[in-house]
């Protein structure tokens, strides 16, 4: 009988660890479709992350991207009252378009001539906050030269923008050479445009700064040619 009872005891052991090691294979596949669940979440996340980042890519080459970036301080920057364009250190701010010049639809302006730079300046500028792009120049401008810059307002906020003149692309910036006002109201705003024209340096781009928020239109680069009056 105790031969009996001990060889029912085993296999009772053997059933009881069977039973378990079943039970943990069904956790674990449980577990791992929980952890498969987890990675498919983060995977997704993922996703979004990459999409994320698109977005972000589609920003550099695109209005949307503009807006995108400029979006957080769009709302506070469209209150207030219009401004009329004024004049930077160079001149510019003229409500009209320059002439003769090249116009290059916004969402095909990005990565070139035009470049998202970030929010944060370099050069003089180091320590201001802003919307940071740089302009790619034709032929480098200098003492004697002038390059006109237009652009569509599009449904950029109330603010303010310049344009510098810039050691390389999202480079320092060395010399203002312009700036003008950007009304408030939504909507269309029609164009501004300013004339880069240095007097000490020469530079083979433009930093364009946007202190504003929201996305720009159209815009247009015109050498050898100021804004008109």
């Amino acid at each position: 009988m105790k031969t009996i009872c001990g060889t029912l005891g085993f296999f009772a052991v053997l059933a009881l660890a069977a039973g378990a090691c079943g039970g943990g294979d069904g956790g674990g596949a449980e577990g791992g479709a929980g952890s498969s669940s987890m990675a498919g979440n983060a995977a997704s996340g993922g996703q979004a992350t990459t999409a994320g980042s698109g977005g972000a890519n589609a920003g550099t080459s695109s209005t949307a991207g503009s807006k995108s970036m400029a979006g957080s301080t769009s709302g506070g920057s469209s209150a207030g009252t219009s401004g009329a364009g004024t004049s930077g250190a160079g001149g510019g701010g003229s409500d009209a378009m320059c002439s003769p010049g090249d116009t290059i639809d916004a969402a095909l302006a990005y990565p070139d001539p035009i470049q998202n730079c970030g929010f944060d300046g370099q050069g003089e500028l180091m320590g201001v906050q802003g919307f940071y792009r740089s302009i790619k120049l034709p032929k480098p401008i200098g003492p004697g030269d002038k390059f006109s810059f237009s652009v569509d307002l599009g449904a950029l906020g109330e603010g303010t923008m310049e344009l510098w003149g810039g050691s390389g692309e999202c480079g320092e910036a060395h010399e203002k050479l312009a700036t003008a006002s950007i009304p408030a109201g939504g909507g269309v705003k029609g164009t501004r445009c300013m004339t880069a024209a240095p007097q000490t340096g020469t530079y083979p781009y433009l930093i364009w700064v946007l202190h504003a928020g929201g996305a720009h239109g159209a815009v247009t680069l015109c050498p050898d040619v100021a804004c008109p009056g």
